[in-house]
């Protein structure tokens, strides 16, 4: 393998290790969320509000860097950028159950991880999804909470839009 394709390719192994850990982070801190939204206080929702707003702050870093490793090796291995993704990197470098002959361990090491990131990016995709369903409800529940409570002696609902007053009569 040529100097610089081995290069880009140990950037590649970093970046998805890294992505590994960022996912993992954001997976404990959705699950420290659900748990405040479920049975904790406002400032613990609070809190884990702003530890899920940092997690996520760094994923338009990790995605443009990924973006620049696959463009590199896209240059490298003599392909379009446009075609380049984490999976066809790594089938073009021989991981995989279609490689043949004696693959590149770096290719080998790649598939695997690719594999871990999909299953923990499933994992924060259902997480997720658990954890709006569980907002929404809260929200119904409140809406109609206040909903009762701010209603007239009828039991229609006050009027939101409010009422002006002559305030110099």
């Amino acid at each position: 393998m040529r100097q610089t394709l081995r290069v880009g390719v140990n950037h590649l192994l970093a970046w998805v290790r890294a992505e590994i850990s960022a996912q993992k982070q954001i997976l404990d801190v959705l699950a420290a969320q659900e748990e405040s939204v479920s049975a904790g206080t406002p400032a613990e929702l609070e809190g884990t509000t702003g530890d899920v707003a940092v997690a996520l702050d760094s994923q338009e870093e990790r995605r443009l860097r990924l973006k620049r490793i696959l463009t590199s090796l896209a240059r490298d291995m003599g392909v379009p950028a446009s075609t380049m993704t984490l999976g066809s990197a790594v089938e073009r470098l021989g991981g995989g159950p279609n490689a043949q002959g004696a693959p590149d361990p770096s290719a080998e090491q790649l598939w695997r991880l690719r594999g871990e990131l999909r299953e923990l990016v499933k994992q924060v995709s259902e997480r997720n999804r658990r954890l709006a369903s569980l907002i929404g409800l809260q929200r119904g529940i409140v809406r109609d909470v206040l909903s009762t409570l701010l209603s007239d002696e009828n039991g229609d609902p006050i009027q939101s839009e409010g009422s002006l007053i002559d305030a110099s009569a």
